[in-house]
């Protein structure tokens, strides 16, 4: 808050989510991938780049739940989501089409 005399900062230890990007033939392809939190839907971590093979990795903390969305680095309409995803996944698997 502005005018605020002591700001608290908390920090937790990250932990991360990992898996891999898809095409319609089930072979890796390089995608952005985008994660959000369930509690609040309109921030979201930095786009990020996935291998050339679809592979990533996602520094998130411990206490995240929510949402995790590849996209198509051309096509911005070819998207798919996956919710109810908690720190530590490690074999998320995003298919586009």
């Amino acid at each position: 808050e502005a005018g605020a005399d002591q700001v608290v900062l908390m920090f937790e230890k990250s932990s991360v989510l990992a898996g891999q990007v898809v095409g319609p033939d089930g072979k890796g392809m390089q995608a952005r991938v985008f994660f959000f939190y369930d509690a609040f839907p309109e921030v979201g971590g930095s786009p990020y780049s996935t291998e050339p093979d679809g592979r990533f990795e996602l520094d998130v903390p411990s206490s995240y739940e929510g949402m995790v969305m590849a996209m198509h680095l051309t096509d911005q309409e070819n998207q798919v989501r996956v919710e109810g995803v908690k720190a530590g996944a490690k074999n998320l698997r995003l298919q586009l089409k």
